[in-house]
């Protein structure tokens, strides 16, 4: 539901909410819309990528979005950042 506080909003939320089940690939919400995942050498890794970014789509916020003054640095610390106009 999106009728919660931003901070308690994940992106990967309002995605699926507008788009749907979130993949890189159609394989990775239904291996059976392939003709080639008996044979395939990039699956596992495509669905390590997915598997990544389904995780920082669920960790980020509305809010740390729309926040100016706040982004994530890659360590998860919250580093000051120069507010654009």
């Amino acid at each position: 539901s999106l009728a919660r506080p931003p901070s308690q909003i994940p992106v990967k939320t309002i995605i699926e909410a507008i788009e749907g089940p979130t993949a890189i690939t159609e394989c990775g919400t239904d291996e059976t819309l392939c003709r080639l995942t008996d044979h395939c050498s990039v699956m596992s890794r495509w669905r390590e990528l997915g598997d990544q970014v389904d995780h920082i789509l669920t960790k980020t916020t509305l809010e740390d979005l729309i926040s100016p003054h706040t982004l994530y640095a890659r360590s998860d610390r919250r580093i000051e950042t120069l507010e654009v106009h």
